[in-house]
């Protein structure tokens, strides 16, 4: 099924996954944030950001920070005392 409109492709993922699709890349960056991290902790934040499709660590603080309140140094330590 191919779409000609990107409205029309918002409207039927609406329908169907029942949340925007932004939300949806914003839910799926965030966990694959947490999980390199999770997984390397010494992993650097700039490297983070690349590989879940952020410009730099910059972008990825703030991407954290407003979608998590929180920034990644301060998750990072969080888990390391959960952990």
């Amino acid at each position: 099924m191919g779409y000609s409109n990107s409205n029309l492709f918002a409207l039927h993922y609406r329908k169907v996954f029942a949340q925007k699709c932004k939300q949806a890349m914003v839910k799926i960056r965030l966990e694959k944030a947490i999980q390199i991290m999770r997984i390397t902790p010494s992993v650097k934040c700039f490297e983070v950001a690349n590989q879940i499709g952020l410009p730099d660590e910059l972008a990825l603080y703030k991407y954290f920070k407003r979608h998590l309140h929180n920034s990644p140094t301060f998750y990072r330590k969080t888990d390391k005392e959960n952990g």
